[in-house]
């Protein structure tokens, strides 16, 4: 039996058809005026956007607030790819140059903070400033490859 996951904010979701990512979801409050605000959520077993919800409730009457859920996360699609930091830095900015509209001040929880710095690094121009909330896998080790690892990605 399946049981529908419910909404993780009181916003409006949308979503976005994206080159790496494939379909993402995404929660927008664009009543506010000035520079764009983009949550991000940690990954872990189950994230979605409400681990933000209380930044979005926050700063959603006074700025353009957005929450992204990412590729495999949330309502956002779970496309049989390989999930790696290139894909989520590749969907963050593309979410960022087709929604966003202007350069955003960018929050993100913990693991997704690589992703958003990786994107930061190769489209500086669509990003302002970043907070990285304990941030991890900053570090230049790789991930591990051969023949194991690679049956435990198709698993």
């Amino acid at each position: 039996m399946a049981v529908r996951l419910p909404e993780a904010l009181e916003a409006s979701r949308k979503s976005l058809d994206t080159a790496a990512g494939g379909r993402i979801s995404y929660y927008a409050s664009d009543s506010g005026q000035g520079r764009p605000l983009l949550l991000i959520h940690s990954v872990n077993a189950a994230p979605t956007a409400i681990e933000v919800q209380p930044l979005f409730d926050h700063y959603r009457k006074t700025r353009p607030v957005y929450a992204l859920e990412l590729p495999g996360f949330g309502f956002s699609a779970r496309e049989d790819v390989e999930y790696s930091p290139v894909l989520y830095a590749a969907t963050i900015a593309e979410f960022a140059s087709a929604v966003l509209g202007a350069a955003a001040d960018v929050v993100a929880l913990s693991t997704s903070s690589e992703f958003v710095a990786r994107a930061a690094l190769e489209h500086p121009q669509r990003f302002n400033s970043l907070v990285l909330v304990s941030p991890t896998g900053l570090g230049s080790r790789e991930p591990p490859s051969g023949a194991a690892s690679d049956r435990l990605r198709k698993l």
